[in-house]
């Protein structure tokens, strides 16, 4: 991220770095030297993120992402890592939630469909589909997602609770939904989503 600089975007107490602002987000997540060697993924390192400037304690930075017509988010401190789609092994007789399964550097991954946990109808993927890996307690699990759009921060007055009227099955991976300026994030709790190939294995 050398020479990177985080500009003001008048949205309250932060900066917010874009998509546009790194032009890709190799450079969020990735050193030079590592995109230089050719590493596809895009590794998340907190520590990182931190040096960038220190956050008020009210404060999350997300990363936000389209599901069909809709644009959601997760605490970047719970992504291990964003891939590519790639071919996925099937598991048979497994619930319709879960994909199949990848190896990752020698870890095999769950990957979840984040339209069927969410209940959105199925699509087709594309060049811009992505897998976000999260980290879970015992092993990471990926879901798959359509297109990843920024990093955003938002303070946690800006974060309003989650809707009573959500159907529950889908409200229990919903943690809020977040305003900005003119967007509107519907925030999903990593571990709750996680809890999902547990609950329908």
């Amino acid at each position: 991220m050398a020479g990177a600089k985080l500009p003001e975007h008048g949205v309250g107490i932060s900066s917010i770095p874009s998509w546009d602002d790194f032009g890709n987000l190799e450079e969020f997540f990735v050193s030079p030297e590592e995109q230089r060697d050719g590493n596809i993924s895009y590794q998340a390192d907190p520590s990182r993120v931190a040096q960038e400037s220190t956050l008020p304690a009210d404060i999350v930075e997300l990363l936000a992402f389209w599901v069909a017509d809709e644009e959601y988010s997760v605490d970047i401190l719970d992504i291990q890592e964003i891939i590519p789609m790639r071919e996925i092994t099937e598991v048979p007789r497994a619930n319709p939630c879960l994909l199949g399964i990848i190896s990752l550097r020698g870890t095999v991954v769950p990957i979840l469909d984040l339209r069927d946990v969410l209940e959105l109808p199925k699509t087709e993927v594309t060049r811009n589909t992505r897998v976000l890996v999260l980290q879970g307690d015992a092993e990471p699990v990926g879901i798959m997602v359509d297109n990843v759009t920024s990093v955003v921060r938002l303070s946690q007055r800006e974060i309003e609770p989650k809707p009573k009227a959500m159907q529950r099955e889908v409200g229990d991976v919903i943690e809020g939904v977040g305003r900005l300026e003119q967007r509107v994030l519907i925030v999903l709790d990593a571990s709750a989503v996680i809890e999902v190939l547990e609950r329908k294995s």
